[in-house]
């Protein structure tokens, strides 16, 4: 009998894997209805788990066409989507990260118009730009949903609203309620009908602010050195000779969409940037993206603390450190503050908390083992 979703998360709660957390419960709950929806022709006529009634999870709601789960940082909305992804028998299917699907979509649109889709009658990139994923996708994945810029903010309302009207099932994670997305945004008023929609189209499941599963205490390796927690010194040139196996430091240069990033220091799938060199100067997503595909480990270095004047660099570094993460890039680095006290107040500060988590996850065994996406 094939397992779904939730008869992999009690089994991961009864070997100790996973702690009993009710939030999680009820979300992965609603996933196992959506898995079971996708398993049956008609989705009004799909019986009753007996699981779920056995333990007093019984359905009582149309299954929506999607899955918006938010909540606070570490609190398992990834695992559980991804739980999901790994067991859901529907294709094709697709999982994919807010920053390579934006990247995706805005060099999308720019090669459309560089072929001339512009001039065909039709000025508007989104109907043919839905039409292309709704015949590659049936499902979509889509981790860590944000919205930062009026651009995105109004690409996301209508590509999303034309691709739940050709029932494309979309299952998100986000930090943010519906009710946040793009708070304070310009003309956010215009997107005010996507979050309603939204809202309609997906069952939005909150896990909360509570546990920070990524701040439990796990066996750390010494890869995050401070000036006053470190164990040794970090002297940096000494550590990438290490990292390197003492073979000798090169420049490299990464193609991307058509113009050029230059590594500064590289060898053996290894990259040395300072912060000022990642962060300091005007790099996106698709700079990092390149970079944590081309490198398994990066070595960053002189990482500091950052105030409200530096908001950029660190918007920056936290799309860096998501990308990085992402992929399971190894990050070894020295910085003036612990994770939490990098960027303790100004814009994006709540948003980095998530950054603080990820530094510290990056730290353990666990993450060091996973295997790089390259």
């Amino acid at each position: 009998m094939d397992e779904g979703p939730f008869q992999i998360y009690l089994r991961l709660r009864r070997d100790g894997t996973l702690r009993p957390d009710k939030a999680q419960e009820r979300a992965v709950a609603q996933l196992q209805a959506l898995y079971e929806d996708l398993k049956c022709e008609k989705n009004l006529s799909r019986p009753q788990n007996p699981i779920l009634s056995r333990l007093g999870l019984r359905q009582k709601w149309p299954v929506p066409r999607g899955i918006y789960l938010f909540g606070g940082v570490g609190r398992g909305k990834t695992m559980l989507m991804d739980l999901f992804y790994r067991v859901v028998s529907v294709g094709p299917k697709r999982r994919v990260h807010f920053h390579a699907f934006m990247h995706e979509v805005h060099r999308w649109i720019h090669l459309w118009r560089k072929k001339g889709g512009a001039g065909k009658g039709n000025a508007d990139p989104i109907p043919p730009l839905a039409r292309d994923l709704v015949s590659n996708i049936s499902l979509l994945c889509f981790d860590e949903f944000e919205i930062r810029d009026v651009t995105d903010a109004m690409i996301m309302r209508r590509l999303f609203s034309a691709l739940w009207k050709e029932n494309i099932v979309v299952v998100m994670t986000s930090n943010w309620a519906p009710e946040d997305l793009y708070l304070n945004g310009l003309q956010r008023e215009s997107f005010l009908p996507f979050i309603a929609f939204l809202k309609q189209q997906a069952g939005v499941v909150d896990l909360g602010s509570g546990l920070d599963y990524r701040s439990l205490s796990m066996p750390r390796k010494q890869v995050y050195y401070t000036v006053s927690g470190s164990v040794d010194p970090f002297d940096t040139e000494l550590i990438f000779r290490d990292l390197v196996g003492g073979a000798a430091t090169t420049e490299e240069t990464l193609l991307v969409d058509g113009r050029k990033f230059s590594v500064p220091r590289a060898n053996q799938g290894i990259a040395w940037f300072t912060f000022k060199e990642l962060c300091a100067k005007p790099f996106g997503a698709a700079d990092y993206i390149a970079v944590a595909r081309r490198y398994h480990t990066l070595l960053v270095s002189d990482i500091p603390t950052m105030t409200p004047e530096h908001r950029n660099e660190a918007r920056r570094f936290a799309t860096l450190i998501d990308i990085l993460y992402e992929n399971n890039v190894k990050l070894v680095c020295n910085a003036a503050a612990l994770p939490e006290l990098l960027y303790p107040s100004g814009h994006g500060a709540t948003e980095f908390k998530r950054t603080a988590s990820r530094l510290n996850e990056m730290q353990t065994a666990r993450y060091l083992s996973r295997i790089h996406h390259n």
